[in-house]
C-alpha cells in the first residue's frame, strides 16, 4: 500500500533491511521511512549519522509502540515523524511529503 501511495507521487521506493544498507543509499532518497525498536539506542546513533550525512532527506520513524523519552530523542536525533504500530500508509505518506518540503525550504 505505502509503495503504491508514493508510487503515485512518481517517487521511486527502494526497500532495505536494516539501517546501514539505508545508510549506503544516501544521500540520494529524498525520504525514508525506518523501522526501529523502541529504546534502541543504536538506532539512535545511526539515524544522527543519517541526517549528518543527508540533511536534506526527510526521515520518518516507525516504532513498535510509543515511548514519549525515546521518541523525544529521536526527534534530537533528527527524525521528521515518528509514528507507532498500526498506523495509516496515508499518514506516513503526509509526513514523509511534510519532511521533503520542509527540507527543501
Amino acid at each position: 500500500m505505502l509503495e503504491s501511495a508514493l508510487a503515485s507521487l512518481y517517487w521511486t521506493v527502494v526497500s532495505a533491511d536494516s539501517l546501514d544498507q539505508v545508510a549506503d543509499l544516501l544521500p540520494g532518497p529524498w525520504a525514508a521511512v525506518l523501522a526501529v525498536e523502541s529504546g534502541d539506542p543504536d538506532a539512535l546513533a545511526i539515524i544522527r549519522t543519517l541526517r549528518k550525512s543527508a540533511p536534506a532527506t526527510a526521515l520518518c520513524v516507525l516504532v513498535d509502540e510509543l515511548s514519549p523519552e525515546f521518541d523525544r530523542q529521536l526527534y534530537i536525533a533528527g527524525v521528521d515523524a515518528v509514528f507507532a504500530k498500526p498506523v495509516e500508509e496515508q499518514e506516513i505518506v503526509e509526513a514523509l511529503v511534510a519532511g521533503f518540503m520542509a527540507r527543501r525550504g
